[in-house]
């Protein structure tokens, strides 16, 4: 796949970082070249789709713990080689055909959002692009993931689907804290998430 844009150099420094970077759970960066105007990334096709055609239903239990284990580990490998995310969405959740998750599009800005008056489900409402970020976002594809439905908040709180209360209790507790609007109240690390995921 190659990805070429314009006018913008976001997502390069991420780009050529991950090029040197390899992890299972992450697209395979194969080069990046740019000029004065325009970048573009070449990176390895994946079979299966994105995470976002997969969210029409929501996922039961083993198989969401599945892809949310593989994406942290992502994730942290990432983090822990100073590469934020900074747009984590389920259309970036790549998926291959025996379902390994690969990450993709680290540090591209929102060039495909028509309707910007939507606003940003898996974004932080403030504009720190960080590992907390990430969290966040990373805790809305959770909510999406399990519910069918992308988290909506009242008062800065969220509002909780029927189908996220039946879930088990230390889920809804990591995700709700994921998704907590105060950013010392999420867990701190992607390492964290993890632990709490595995048994």
């Amino acid at each position: 796949v190659i990805k070429k844009r314009n006018s913008t150099f976001t997502g390069y420094r991420e780009a050529k970082m991950l090029h040197t970077l390899k992890h299972p759970n992450l697209v395979n960066i194969l080069g990046t070249s740019k000029n004065d105007s325009v970048f573009i990334v070449v990176m390895e096709y994946v079979s299966g789709g994105s995470l976002q055609d997969r969210l029409i239903e929501p996922m039961d239990l083993q198989m969401f713990l599945n892809v949310a284990v593989q994406m942290c580990r992502g994730l942290a490998f990432s983090h822990q080689n100073r590469v934020c995310h900074g747009n984590l969405r389920p259309s970036n959740v790549l998926l291959t055909s025996d379902f390994q998750v690969k990450l993709s599009d680290f540090g591209l800005d929102e060039h495909y959002r028509i309707k910007s008056k939507d606003g940003n489900w898996y974004g932080d409402t403030d504009d720190h692009k960080d590992e907390l970020s990430d969290i966040y976002s990373l805790g809305a594809i959770f909510y999406h993931s399990l519910t069918g439905v992308p988290p909506t908040f009242k008062d800065g709180n969220l509002v909780k689907a029927q189908l996220f209360t039946k879930l088990p209790f230390d889920i809804q507790q990591l995700v709700g804290r994921m998704l907590s609007k105060r950013r010392e109240r999420r867990p701190q690390s992607v390492e964290s998430v993890l632990s709490e995921l595995l048994p």
